[in-house]
């Protein structure tokens, strides 16, 4: 979940380097902020995004260009206990309603993904320094967006080239 302790560092510096944090007057304005660095270094303008809402597991869509249009929701989503999920990569159509094992167009699972642009992952229960620590030892390029989520860490390293969602799996592996 988003809160007080949640950070977003946008780097192409090293991984071991300062992390930088912008204080806010109020959590809105700091949510903003955050969001608009998340999905302005990862997504472009024309990109659908699935932002899903958990444990409820309700799903919204927007284009990257109009999430201001979702932030009321998430902030009072957030506010209320759900944690924030949204799709690493774009979809190629908002949600249907329909489930993701009968797709006609849900716009939540793989079948829905229109192109694959960036590659993530997330580490359960560590801090930064601790991941930090650990991330020196591997031959990985810093990641283009860390962000700490209170139970741990989330990396998402933008791709120079779009791959196939086929080529992808393999290397979420």
């Amino acid at each position: 979940r988003m809160n007080e302790n949640t950070q977003i560092a946008v780097t192409e510096a090293p991984p071991d380097s300062a992390i930088s944090t912008t204080t806010h007057e109020n959590e809105s304005e700091g949510t903003y902020f955050q969001v608009h660095q998340f999905v302005d270094a990862l997504y472009e303008p024309s990109d659908i995004l699935e932002f899903r809402i958990l444990p409820s597991a309700q799903s919204r869509w927007t284009l990257a260009s109009t999430v201001d249009d979702l932030l009321p929701w998430l902030i009072e989503s957030n506010s209320s206990g759900q944690s924030i999920y949204v799709g690493c990569n774009p979809r190629s159509c908002e949600g249907d309603g329909s489930r993701a094992m009968d797709c006609t167009g849900c716009g939540r699972c793989t079948k829905c993904v229109s192109v694959c642009r960036s590659l993530c992952f997330d580490i359960e229960n560590t801090d930064l320094t601790e991941f930090y620590f650990k991330f020196k030892e591997c031959d990985l390029p810093a990641p283009t967006v860390t962000l700490t989520s209170g139970a741990g860490i989330h990396c998402y390293w933008r791709l120079d080239e779009a791959i196939q969602p086929q080529q992808w799996s393999r290397y979420q592996r």
